[in-house]
């Protein structure tokens, strides 16, 4: 079983040195004791059937709404906003990898690709440099094929507005090249939640001091944690034909954030337009 060493992650993916009480630190920040402690329960399972045991260790329950528009047949890409950086993540390859029997993969930060225990289902984008080339290429490999891709548009979690919303970053419009270039229909969910205050008051901080990096993202196993027992909301929006997302209309960058505002109106007008 593969357990998580976060001082071995920061060596091979930053190529650098931290001192060891930073290093202890991040450990106590990431809960990466307990975070092992889950990866054990794997118990030769993977991908879907994994994600249903952090959901199980994690007192996780979820509440589809609308799911009678879930298309049973057919290739699409689902898109969701992305309010928590991990519960959201695993309860939507729950749900979604059992209805399409297992059938899913999940674009995510390719840091992700260290929880070997998804298995297949996890495929890797780089969100801070260049895509490798076997990367691109088994992304290429699931969009040609008749498993449903699903992904958080905003590659980052969403944030707290000016007005106290919590709503996701700008929306990158991939999600809408893909489908087009692969022939998929879009499938919208909106995921009904957020992190905790301290998570928002952080990356306020952040953003006074003027810092680029999201150092606050750091907080996103403790986030998991304190979620413990959580009921979550989710809601399936009707599919969208990529005929309706018309070029002569407007570009697939001003469509992708028409599409983000459209999502945190689903549950009230679960049809697009």
């Amino acid at each position: 079983m593969k357990r998580i060493e976060i001082a071995k992650i920061i060596r091979q993916k930053y190529n650098g040195y931290l001192p060891k009480w930073v290093v202890r630190l991040i450990e106590k920040l990431i809960h990466q004791d307990e975070i092992n402690d889950i990866l054990a329960l794997q118990n030769h399972v993977d991908g879907v059937a994994f994600a249903d045991k952090v959901m199980e260790a994690l007192r996780f329950s979820v509440s589809v709404h609308n799911g009678e528009l879930l298309p049973q047949s057919g290739r699409y890409i689902f898109i969701s906003n992305h309010p928590l950086g991990g519960a959201d993540g695993v309860i939507l390859t729950s749900v979604l990898g059992k209805f399409y029997g297992g059938k899913i993969n999940f674009l995510v930060n390719d840091l992700l690709m260290s929880i070997t225990q998804f298995g297949d289902v996890f495929l890797p984008v780089n969100k801070y440099g260049r895509q490798s080339r076997s990367h691109l290429q088994k992304i290429e490999e699931a969009l040609s094929s008749d498993r449903q891709i699903v992904t958080f548009p905003a590659g980052l979690c969403s944030r707290e507005e000016e007005t106290g919303d919590i709503r996701d970053l700008r929306w990158s419009h991939s999600f809408i090249k893909m489908a087009r270039k692969y022939d998929r229909d879009i499938v919208p969910i909106f995921f009904d939640s957020q992190n905790s205050p301290n998570f928002y008051k952080w990356a306020r901080r952040r953003v006074r001091l003027g810092m680029k990096f999201n150092y606050e993202l750091i907080l996103l196993p403790d986030e998991l944690f304190r979620a413990k027992g959580t009921d979550y909301n989710i809601y399936i929006g009707k599919p969208i034909r990529l005929g309706d997302l018309d070029k002569n209309v407007q570009d697939d960058n001003s469509w992708a954030q028409s599409l983000k505002d459209y999502i945190y109106t689903i549950p009230v007008q679960p049809q697009f337009r």
